[in-house]
């Protein structure tokens, strides 16, 4: 777990401030109420930033421990000494805050929580101009972002070749061999807004306001001060952050956590397209519990919930990580397995089968406890097509034969024409 200290801030403040981080952040925090108790600590922990309440009155003391700490820094000061700086080891102050109402708490607590996050959020900083680019690396690291750096557009975009962990650019427009314009048309070309930010920078604003028309996500012009520049890129992760929340929770299906329906189609159509292209073989089952109707009717829709969650497990468990499994709708599930021969799907959803039919669900929050099995019905297509819509509609046929045939089993092509020359 990350660690931050908290040096010499009023007890009852640090005390919320702990609290806080704690819970909303899941950090570790440690608390010092003089200079040699956190000189001490830093000497034995590792932390990742400081909180500091600065006296003013003991400045040269107070810089000199900042310095030795070596430790990204949130100075907090009372209200009467707010225009004061820090002249030496500027670079390790994150921000100044102004202890001067309870907003205080929310607006560190927000701000730690970005500083956080930016510890794994990949920044490329690209600028022909070699000082421009260090006072840029060197703005973004004090962030706690983890920054690389490109002296044209030709090396960033070989960069973004190797390092798909990257998530925000901030490119110069104005720079030889390829420009800002032309790296951000070649970006955009294969990732939106909402997968790659780009921060444009320069001293013409009307080359700016063209980068942002685009695809450009922000911009801040030349020259600005270190406050400007993190503030605009600070908030343009947090944004980032936003939408990729936004974009997870709408690929996931709320009640199971597995994939949605949206989400197995946007991946799995260009995925068998390519497949059948490069004569990769895959196969898609359609699952469906049997006699679902029954549980819920019987013992309520709670335990309906709790049975589907169970199918949900099974499934994660029993198939490979670079699979597909969603909820399709209801008590119907979607699987794609990638890059596998007919016999070996049949293998693995035959075990999927088995393990459903055996798991034994103990339910205690029922009125009272009770033991419930339950066992699917799997339709597999395994003949390659184009389209996945035909290859779902194949394994919803042979999920319909599977039903007729007396539920709790399996059903492809191959298996049916097996079954019928026995």
């Amino acid at each position: 777990m990350k660690k931050i200290l908290i040096v010499q801030a009023q007890r009852c403040l640090s005390s919320t401030l702990v609290s806080q981080l704690t819970s909303v952040i899941g950090l570790e925090v440690e608390v010092a109420e003089t200079l040699e108790d956190a000189k001490r600590l830093i000497q034995e922990n590792s932390y990742i930033l400081m909180l500091l309440d600065f006296d003013v009155k003991r400045a040269t003391e107070f810089e000199a421990f900042i310095s030795e700490a070596g430790l990204p820094t949130f100075i907090m000061i009372e209200k009467s000494q707010e225009n004061f700086k820090v002249k030496s080891k500027r670079a390790l102050v994150i921000d100044y805050v102004v202890k001067e109402s309870p907003e205080v708490v929310t607006y560190l607590i927000k701000s730690v929580h970005r500083i956080y996050k930016n510890l794994s959020t990949k920044v490329l900083v690209v600028d022909d101009a070699a000082s421009d680019r260090a006072y840029m690396v060197k703005m973004a690291k004090n962030q706690l972002y983890d920054v690389c750096e490109a002296k044209d557009g030709e090396e960033a975009l070989a960069m973004l070749e190797r390092d798909r962990q990257i998530k925000i650019i901030v490119a110069d427009i104005h720079m030889p061999k390829m420009g800002g314009v032309t790296l951000l048309k070649y970006i955009r070309e294969k990732k939106l807004q909402n997968e790659l930010a780009v921060l444009g920078v320069s001293s013409d604003e009307e080359s700016l306001i063209r980068f942002i028309k685009l695809g450009a996500n922000d911009f801040v012009t030349k020259p600005f001060s270190r406050g400007k520049f993190t503030a605009r890129l600070n908030q343009l992760a947090s944004v980032y952050d936003q939408i990729q929340e936004l974009t997870e929770l709408s690929n996931r299906d709320f009640l199971t956590q597995l994939r949605s329906r949206k989400y197995f189609f946007e991946v799995a159509t260009p995925y068998v397209y390519h497949a059948v292209k490069v004569q990769e073989s895959c196969a898609v089952a359609m699952i469906d519990i049997d006699n679902f109707k029954i549980i819920n009717d019987t013992y309520g829709h709670g335990v309906g919930d709790i049975v589907l969650k169970k199918l949900a497990k099974i499934l994660h468990d029993s198939l490979r990580g670079s699979d597909i499994v969603a909820r399709y709708g209801g008590e119907e599930f979607c699987v794609l397995l990638r890059d596998t021969d007919k016999k070996s799907s049949h293998i693995v959803f035959e075990n999927l089968r088995k393990r459903v039919e055996e798991a034994v669900l103990n339910i205690v929050s029922y009125p009272r406890a009770i033991e419930i099995q339950f066992t699917v019905s799997i339709g597999v297509s395994t003949q390659m097509q184009y389209s996945l819509e035909k290859m779902i509609s194949s394994a919803d046929y042979w999920l319909y034969k599977a039903k007729k045939h007396g539920k709790n089993c399996l059903l492809s092509e191959e298996l049916y024409e097996l079954e019928a020359l026995l």
